[in-house]
């Protein structure tokens, strides 16, 4: 938003929720940026033979899994006072 890379948009109904999209620049940034990521992605696993990597992406499955499904049934229950320089915080 204050580089021109992001546009917020307001969530009809919710005036507490917006819509955060890529701008024409941002998605141009993206395109240089991603790529870049990728071949780093692919060095660091290169260290990994065939079986590692299967076993790395069994593991990154189920992580993913589990984080979607807590994600999914466990609102935030504390909120940061985002004004006093708070993160938010999701208490356990």
């Amino acid at each position: 938003m204050g580089k021109g890379l992001l546009r917020k948009l307001p969530v009809e109904g919710d005036g507490r929720r917006a819509l955060v999209e890529l701008t024409a620049k941002g998605t141009a940034l993206y395109g240089e940026l991603f790529p870049q990521s990728a071949r780093f992605n692919d060095q660091v696993l290169a260290v990994l033979d065939a079986k590692e990597l299967a076993v790395f992406e069994r593991a990154l499955d189920k992580l993913t899994e589990a984080a979607e499904r807590i994600a999914a049934t466990r609102p935030v229950d504390a909120k940061a006072d985002r004004r006093r320089g708070g993160a938010r915080r999701v208490e356990r």
